[in-house]
């Protein structure tokens, strides 16, 4: 294990986040890892929708992860 610090934090999610997101979601290594994908990654209106229900909902916490 490194010594090195690494700070992390989390703030709540930005609209500025989920470009960041949606760039994640087009990589493909990410994609083959991630236990839950999109049916299609690169569908942008899909991935709009998706994301407008998750912020929608009050009973969900929703959390950006920094770290640095």
């Amino acid at each position: 294990m490194s010594s090195m610090r690494r700070d992390v934090s989390l703030r709540e999610v930005i609209p500025a986040d989920l470009t960041l997101f949606f760039a994640q979601q087009l990589d493909p290594e990410a994609n083959y890892r991630a236990a839950f994908t999109a049916a299609d990654s690169t569908d942008r209106d899909a991935f709009a929708a998706h994301w407008k229900r998750i912020l929608g909902n009050e009973r969900v916490e929703v959390r950006t992860i920094l770290l640095g």
